[in-house]
């Protein structure tokens, strides 16, 4: 939402350094939706359809990058990830048994291997994917695997670590509903849309491809 004065200067700052986030990443984004639509058969733009009509032409998708791109993920997700806990010492085996129990039941559980396929499918057509470990309370351990949409991912433009380990922040951004956004700040629908008419953030296209 967008900032009155006396709100939090964290709030401020956060959205700051999304919009400094969003505009570095905005050409290599460019690129990744356009190859996302390619896949998807969305192969020509309006111009392009223009002048191939225009000599007489229709301009018709030839996919051949769907049957390659599944038998890519089919050869990346053959096997689910595995780990290891290994025990200090004898007395630890018993335990480490539990946690590896517990590690695959969440793997299970997050549905695990559905999530890391949508990934590497995403690596694969636009060259990056992205998971993480997202706290839930209802599970054995505390936590599930999730994948997120490369569009929602806003990455710390001077990190230069290939898994952005180094980075400052990394921020995850997504569309809400303004009751969504109502419930979630803990206000009325009529404060969000006041907020959001005068954040800039509010004005500018979607991301989503």
């Amino acid at each position: 939402a967008g900032l009155k004065e006396g709100d939090d200067a964290d709030a401020k700052e956060n959205r700051e350094t999304f919009m400094q986030y969003r505009a570095s990443r905005q050409k290599w984004y460019t690129d990744r939706v356009e190859n996302d639509r390619f896949y998807h058969n969305v192969q020509y733009d309006d111009a392009e359809k223009k002048d191939i009509q225009g000599r007489g032409q229709q301009a018709l998708s030839i996919n051949i990058t769907y049957a390659i791109v599944k038998q890519i993920i089919s050869f990346l997700t053959a096997n689910s990830p595995t780990w290891y806990v290994d025990p200090v010492g004898d007395a630890d085996k018993e335990r480490t048994y539990l946690f590896r129990k517990l590690l695959d039941a969440t793997w299970y559980n997050s549905r695990g291997s559905r999530q890391f396929s949508q990934i590497a499918k995403e690596v694969v057509i636009t060259g990056v994917g992205y998971g993480m470990v997202n706290p839930n309370a209802s599970t054995a351990f505390g936590c599930e695997f999730k994948r997120i949409p490369y569009h929602n991912v806003y990455i710390d433009p001077y990190t230069s670590e290939f898994d952005y380990s180094d980075a400052d922040k990394i921020i995850i951004s997504k569309l809400r509903s303004k009751n969504q956004a109502a419930i979630f700040l803990n206000k009325t629908v009529e404060q969000v849309e006041e907020y959001a008419a005068s954040d800039e953030t509010m004005a500018m296209p979607s991301d989503d491809p």
